[in-house]
């Protein structure tokens, strides 16, 4: 499969391990092996993370998943947090070595860095997680989950809601609490907000009137974060919709991918300029992916 700008044939891919970045672009799921971890290098090449032993996501159900996250790369882009089944797999990228911690939860989904050195893992349909220390491997319970984005010293928690809602809380680590009409719930599963300066954005499902899925709409949202009012909305349509990514920054326009029509396993990327309404295209990547960098030598 072909993914415009962001290289070519992931056939082609070569180990990580003989071929280490400086950081990455983007990572991806193999859109043909949930097990498999690929990764684009800012010089435009794709690499195959050859980490033993890896295997897909496994939820409580026995559905399985890929093994990247949107949440899988590390801020600067130089590692790789993989779920695993009772562990986490750490692979660090500029030399294609990685390290596996213990991390109790057989639904282990969802890894979320938290700073350079903790990385927090939750399970599918947990609301908190475990906090792994990755220079010895300590363990701690975390009241954050797959809902929270972590901004330095700052955190941020918009968690999905079920139900007809009318309002939603943003809940930041400092005991903030601010009220607002959107919601983050309209996702295909949990993920952190975008969150830059005071703009917050996510993925809103409308519910029906039953107040149950499927959504009747589904659009981006920004919302100030010390207010919760509205700043701008971006329908995208309907329930094919629900597995919209919130994938990253380009400036100050937040970057999200959404399903291509009848094309599976990729997304479209997009740069939305919030403030004008103007939409610009990025590329295409996989339905499963991180945002690194997101630069491509041309």
């Amino acid at each position: 499969m072909d993914f415009q700008r962001f290289g070519g044939h992931l056939e082609r891919a070569v180990p990580l391990s003989s071929h280490p970045v400086d950081r990455a672009a983007i990572a991806m799921a193999y859109y043909k092996s949930e097990a498999t971890a690929l990764v684009l290098g800012e010089d435009g090449e794709w690499r195959r993370v050859d980490v033993q032993g890896l295997v897909p996501v496994h939820d409580e159900d026995g559905y399985t998943s890929p093994v990247v996250r949107p949440t899988s790369l590390s801020p600067d882009a130089t590692e790789l947090a993989l779920p695993q089944p009772d562990g986490l797999v750490v692979v660090d990228l500029t030399d294609g070595t990685s390290r596996r911690y213990d991390v109790p939860g057989s639904a282990n989904t969802y890894a979320l860095w938290a700073d350079e050195s903790h990385v927090v893992v939750a399970e599918e349909r947990a609301a908190h997680g475990t906090l792994v220390d990755l220079a010895d491997g300590s363990l701690e319970a975390s009241t954050y989950g797959p809902s929270t984005r972590f901004l330095g010293d700052a955190t941020l928690t918009w968690s999905r809601e079920r139900g007809p809602l009318l309002h939603s809380i943003l809940r930041w680590g400092d005991g903030r609490t601010v009220r607002t009409e959107a919601n983050n719930a309209g996702g295909f599963f949990p993920q952190p907000p975008l969150v830059r300066d005071d703009v917050v954005v996510g993925v809103e499902g409308v519910y029906s009137s039953g107040g149950e899925l499927p959504f009747e709409t589904v659009g981006i949202v920004a919302v100030d974060g010390s207010t919760g009012k509205l700043l701008a909305y971006l329908p995208l349509g309907h329930t094919k919709a629900t597995n919209a990514l919130l994938l990253g920054w380009d400036g100050d326009r937040p970057i999200v991918g959404v399903p291509l029509p009848g094309q599976q396993d990729a997304l479209a990327a997009f740069a939305w300029d919030w403030r004008g309404g103007d939409v610009d295209p990025v590329g295409i990547v996989g339905d499963w992916t991180s945002w690194g960098t997101g630069q491509v030598r041309e």
